[in-house]
């Protein structure tokens, strides 16, 4: 069975695939059509990105780069990927992308191209005095566009995970039991938007990721999931849910 992570060329390496059919021997699933649903999509967390850099050291755009693109998502980027480093990005990063270009590939395992890294982040990733911010998002919002269509799907996806098996989609969520194969790994294990215990231990400013604004972590992520899918995987996951008790 071949195993990827869906929106990427990447495939699991050996160790997370064992991990993962260890995991899927141990749990039960809601199977329809194509979709396999894990119930880990209705653990309950807050994706306060406004105020993540104010009880964490990095945020998810810090320290690394996204996952491969496909294609077709490539394609997307290529035609506003100028405007974008033109608009948004520093004299120092227009330059290199007009030396070298804004993609480059792993230097290991399989080739697939990714945007590359700067300054240990993501390339158009943006640090000023007075904000973070993803300029690729940026970019979007400002000329009336859905961000899902040009951002690579691993950076809108968070905190679902979806693995191709074949020729079936499992739909899945990080959790201290799925770091050991989501493409999210253990980096996100003390953050407060995916540990609601670890948050309700906090003695930090009520509202910093707000008890209240813990909701199903599918939920964060309806959008994209519809954008990508249609109606019909929301259909399953809301029968799912019922189902669930939750």
């Amino acid at each position: 069975m071949s195993l990827f992570y869906y929106g990427t060329q990447d495939q699991l390496s050996k160790k997370e695939a064992f991990h993962l059919k260890k995991y899927y021997k141990k749990h039960s699933f809601i199977s329809s059509g194509r979709f396999i649903i894990d119930p880990a999509i209705f653990t309950n967390v807050n994706l306060d990105c406004k105020n993540c850099h104010r009880v964490h050291v990095m945020t998810c755009c810090e320290g690394g780069q996204p996952y491969s693109t496909d294609p077709e998502s490539e394609e997307k980027l290529r035609k506003a990927a100028p405007s974008i480093i033109k608009t948004y990005l520093d004299e120092k990063r227009q330059w290199e992308a007009d030396q070298s270009g804004y993609m480059e590939k792993f230097a290991v395992g399989p080739q697939h191209p990714t945007i590359k890294l700067c300054e240990g982040n993501c390339f158009f990733f943006v640090k000023d005095d007075d904000e973070s911010y993803c300029s690729i998002h940026r970019y979007a919002l400002d000329h009336q566009r859905s961000p899902l269509d040009l951002k690579p799907m691993s950076c809108s996806l968070f905190p679902l995970d979806i693995i191709q098996m074949d020729s079936t989609l499992f739909v899945t969520a990080i959790t201290p039991e799925t770091t050991a194969f989501s493409r999210w790994g253990y980096e996100y294990k003390d953050h407060l938007c995916v540990n609601r215990e670890i948050r309700e231990a906090e003695q930090i400013s009520p509202e910093l990721f707000s008890i209240d604004g813990y909701r199903p972590a599918w939920e964060w992520c309806r959008d994209l999931l519809q954008t990508t899918f249609g109606d019909e995987i929301i259909t399953i996951i809301m029968q799912s849910e019922t189902t669930n008790g939750t």
